[in-house]
């Protein structure tokens, strides 16, 4: 289904702080998918996004936390509920390639998530061409309720 997401940074601190990097995202899914990953439900979300960073920028610990909710799900009824994810990012070898690994209660864009707390997860590899280019492979997994 198209997602439309946008996501800005609300406060960076100094260099070297203990203060999180802080940012939110807010988006939104309607049903209008085609194929086997069609979402036959129209979904938003609010997510504030916590960053610490650790060893020189070799960890980066993420926390995102919020509503999301789901709307016109084939014959069910509309689902509320709470966002909740942490991940990792570390730089063993060099800054440009990092190991990934996430839980999570399931992705904010579909109601079609774990039933409870850190059933999801996923974990892999991310290259960063840029500051603003990174390239993922990731492998993941997310059992669904409805």
């Amino acid at each position: 289904n198209p997602i439309l997401q946008l996501k800005s940074v609300v406060f960076r601190p100094q260099e070297k702080s203990q203060i999180p990097t802080v940012a939110i995202a807010l988006g939104y899914a309607n049903r209008n998918g085609r194929g086997l990953y069609y979402d036959s439900a129209n979904n938003a979300y609010l997510l504030g996004i916590a960053t610490s960073k650790f060893f020189d920028d070799r960890l980066l610990m993420h926390i995102n936390i919020g509503p999301k909710s789901s709307y016109n799900i084939d014959n069910h009824k509309d689902v509320h509920r709470m966002q909740l994810g942490i991940a990792f990012d570390a730089a063993p070898w060099r800054k440009d390639w990092r190991l990934i690994a996430e839980s999570y209660n399931g992705t904010p864009n579909s109601p079609r998530d774990s039933p409870g707390y850190f059933h999801s997860y996923q974990f892999g590899f991310r290259f960063l061409k840029s500051a603003d280019l990174a390239f993922h492979i990731l492998y993941g997994n997310q059992p669904t309720f409805l």
